[in-house]
């Protein structure tokens, strides 16, 4: 035996006693809630050539579905695109099937995500999109104007409602 199996043994104090624990028995316990923040790990596919990379995302538990057969969590994790790319919240179904993900809990301060940040980049698509909008409906009274002259414009879906 001798001091391999120390590498094993921790001291820990649970309420004023303490114990030793051999990590080679121990078991990982987490005791999670809805609102809780986490860190998920989205494991890289090892036989791609594309995405081998694992990746961590912060995440929110925001439902916890009490089936029978298979209780779920529902993570909702932000996934940064960049600059270009609209930020997207994507929802994790994390359950006793779920592979190649993992979550644990996190410390609100521990993920560097700025709030704001992303508050920018959402208000940034949105402004685009307005944009879109707003030039579609000039080309659309553009067209009305020039192109049907003294003829009444077909009634809309938007219109009809």
């Amino acid at each position: 035996m001798g001091d391999n199996n120390n590498e094993f043994i921790r001291e820990i104090e649970i309420g004023g006693i303490k114990m030793q624990i051999d990590l080679r028995q121990a078991k990982r316990i987490d005791t999670f809630k809805v609102g809780d923040s986490v860190k998920i790990l989205k494991k890289g596919d090892r036989n791609s050539s594309y995405d081998k990379a694992d990746k961590i995302y912060p995440g929110m538990i925001v439902d916890f579905a009490n089936f029978k057969e298979l209780p779920t969590l529902v993570v909702a994790y932000y996934e940064e695109s960049g600059w270009n790319s609209p930020p997207t919240i994507q929802f994790l179904y994390y359950n006793a099937d779920t592979e190649g993900w993992d979550l644990v809990y996190c410390d609100e301060n521990e993920l560097a995500v700025s709030e704001q940040s992303i508050i920018q980049l959402f208000d940034r698509k949105i402004g685009e999109k307005q944009k879109e909008l707003d030039d579609l409906v000039n080309k659309k009274e553009y067209f009305i104007t020039h192109f049907m002259r003294g003829k009444e414009a077909p009634a809309t879906k938007s219109e009809e409602e």
